[in-house]
């Protein structure tokens, strides 16, 4: 039986979707970022992921850096129901060499098929604002010897600098 929270993080990452396709500028597939330890061998487009060459690693502290300009920057991973099959990995966040967010990609799934997916995996996206209008660079660290699946980095625009989006229909 899927638990509540899991259903709920299943909802959010859907609207997030939303939220990315409206304020997106770019975004740059895993494969394009730097870093140590990490294969290309990942369809995250079949579990509702951005990318068809997403990347992956099981390998404690392998990583992958993005470099961007602006205040606001999006990465999606991919995370999991929980299932030990596919157990997934936690991974810290750092932005210009600080770190500022751990991610578990556990449970970030309900397992209740949506017809084209078993919702066993899924996209898990994460937005960091409030950064100087300058150059930074965002690290993607895996932290443990499971998997962590990077898809994608998203460069964001200012809301002013945007449509206004109607919740519920994708732009």
């Amino acid at each position: 039986v899927p638990s509540h929270d899991n259903t709920l993080n299943k909802i959010i990452n859907a609207h997030r979707s939303v939220i990315v396709n409206a304020f997106k500028k770019s975004y740059t597939t895993s494969t394009a970022a730097t870093g140590a330890n990490w294969s290309s061998a990942f369809t995250a487009i079949s579990v509702g992921g951005k990318s068809n060459s997403a990347q992956f690693t099981t390998t404690n502290g392998g990583y992958k850096e993005h470099t961007f300009t602006g205040t606001m920057i999006g990465v999606q991973l991919i995370g999991n129901s929980g299932d030990t099959e596919i157990y997934s990995s936690s991974v810290q966040i750092s932005i210009d060499g600080t770190a500022i967010d751990t991610i578990d990609l556990n449970n970030q799934w309900d397992n209740v098929s949506d017809g084209s997916n078993d919702n066993r995996r899924g996209p898990v996206m994460l937005f960091y604002s409030g950064l100087s209008n300058a150059s930074h660079t965002i690290r993607v660290t895996n932290l443990t010897t499971n998997i962590a699946v990077l898809d994608c980095f998203f460069e964001l625009n200012r809301p002013e600098k945007v449509s206004p989006v109607v919740v519920g229909l994708i732009p």
